[in-house]
């Protein structure tokens, strides 16, 4: 009987409740928006001015070209090119000095790694959907190879497992994609005159 009580003292206390708690909802986010309209009306044309001027600066210093990598004699430079949605990564055109052809026209993540006498690259296939592939440059022929192509990921590691091999995982949601190699394997494919790009 007090269990019977206890509920319908309960469901009556929600239907009245209900009402009141939509309303100091409504009334918070009514409160908000005259602030930000308020906030809105009110700016000065000083401080509107001084918005614009910040947006252009940040603008001109995203298409600036920076050092992205030094490794030996190649300096790798890069220029923000966007990002995607969800401010979830940015991706970027590279250029070197000495110049590498390879690099014009392509678009690249912030991920690398230096070792083998060159570096591991993140290539975007399209710029703002993560369909990658990882590439290799060597350092000294500047030779470019694409070891795997259409990663469906952006979010790489890699671990050094032995001093001749590197293990590279691919994260995919719930699941991951890992792809070994090792220096012998640069080695014996930089040689190959066919696999010249």
């Amino acid at each position: 009987m007090v269990k019977k009580v206890a509920e319908v003292l309960l469901k009556v206390c929600t239907i009245l409740l209900f009402p009141v708690l939509l309303l100091v909802g409504l009334l918070i986010m009514l409160f908000a928006a005259v602030i930000s309209l308020w906030q809105q009306l009110t700016i000065s044309k000083d401080e509107q001015q001084k918005r614009r001027e910040e947006e252009t600066t940040m603008l001109a210093l995203k298409q600036q070209w920076s050092i992205f990598t030094i490794l030996n004699e190649i300096t790798i430079k890069k220029q923000f090119a966007g990002s995607l949605p969800w401010d979830s990564g940015d991706y970027f055109c590279l250029e070197s000095d000495p110049e590498i052809f390879y690099l014009q026209d392509k678009y690249f993540g912030d991920w690398f790694v230096i070792d083998f006498g060159g570096v591991f690259l993140q290539k975007w296939n399209y710029p703002g959907i993560v369909n990658c592939d990882l590439v290799f440059i060597d350092s000294t022929s500047l030779r470019v190879i694409e070891l795997q192509k259409h990663i469906l990921s952006k979010s790489w590691s890699s671990v050094k497992t032995d001093s001749n091999e590197i293990r590279f995982e691919f994260l995919l949601g719930n699941s991951s994609s890992i792809y070994e190699i090792g220096l012998e394997e640069i080695n014996k494919i930089l040689n190959d005159p066919a696999t010249e790009e």
